[in-house]
């Protein structure tokens, strides 16, 4: 809430991002005025083991791969989401209810810019397939209950 840019550009640390990504972004905020909240792409690599393969076809990195699917998405992740400066909105804040591991507090952050700017309506968001990170499978690859758990128990929130 201390940052006086006009835009935000959230991205995972362990996320790596294509050399184009601020280009796209940049596209992206002439193509949509009125957006306060563009999603990028989170692409998730190729299944490794039968867990990765497990979470692949349980879909449940879907909202990672939302601006190919969506226009104007209700919610992104925050591992690769441009937002408008807090400057402009201050009262828009990342919460401390919700887990540290993830897990509901990008649906959050994401809901209180649509309270914020209700007169953009479904427009507030919009999404930029041609912004791409590419995010490593968690935990190396390996079984990880806890995680998912965390985003079930954030999300429900």
């Amino acid at each position: 809430n201390y940052s006086v840019a006009d835009w935000v550009l959230f991205l995972d640390d362990d996320c790596m991002p294509e050399q184009n990504i601020l280009d796209a972004y940049c596209g992206a905020l002439q193509r949509f005025p009125d957006a306060k909240v563009l999603a990028g792409m989170t692409e998730l690599p190729e299944a490794i083991n039968t867990w990765t393969s497990m979470l692949r076809v349980c879909n449940v990195g879907y909202f990672y791969g939302v601006s190919k699917r969506m226009r104007h998405p209700p919610w992104a992740v925050t591992a690769n989401l441009l937002v408008s400066g807090s400057r402009f909105n201050h009262t828009i804040q990342f919460k401390d209810c919700y887990p540290k591991t993830g897990g509901g507090e990008d649906i959050d952050f994401v809901y209180q810019y649509k309270q914020f700017y209700p007169s953009i309506g479904v427009h507030v968001t919009a999404s930029v397939p041609e912004a791409v990170v590419r995010h490593p499978w968690w935990n190396a690859g390996k079984v990880c209950y806890n995680h998912i758990r965390g985003w079930a128990w954030g999300d429900s929130m």
